[in-house]
């Protein structure tokens, strides 16, 4: 597995964006009827979101549900402003 990391403008003069790509020659495994519909529940989730905030709570809990885990969070900053949205507990320790 590679790692190649630059900055990328996303095919918009206007956008620079610094990000990593993992590049892998390891075969994925194929996703179970199951696992295909989790992650269109997420595509149709995130379809539906109408305000300012790309991940609200719905979408998060879909992620949530298609990679099982305690927390799924969502963090942007812009400009001097945070935007935080999380959904699920803590595992007991």
């Amino acid at each position: 597995m590679g790692f190649r990391s630059g900055w990328t403008n996303f095919g918009d003069p206007g956008c620079f964006a610094y990000t990593t790509f993992v590049v892998s020659s390891i075969p994925m495994p194929r996703l179970s009827e199951s696992e295909y519909r989790r992650a269109l529940d997420v595509l149709h989730e995130a379809g539906e979101v109408k305000g300012a905030i790309p991940f609200p709570d719905p979408v998060l809990h879909a992620l949530r549900r298609l990679v099982p885990c305690d927390v799924v969070a969502y963090h942007e900053q812009i400009g001097s402003t945070d935007v935080v949205v999380w959904v699920g507990e803590r595992a007991a320790r």
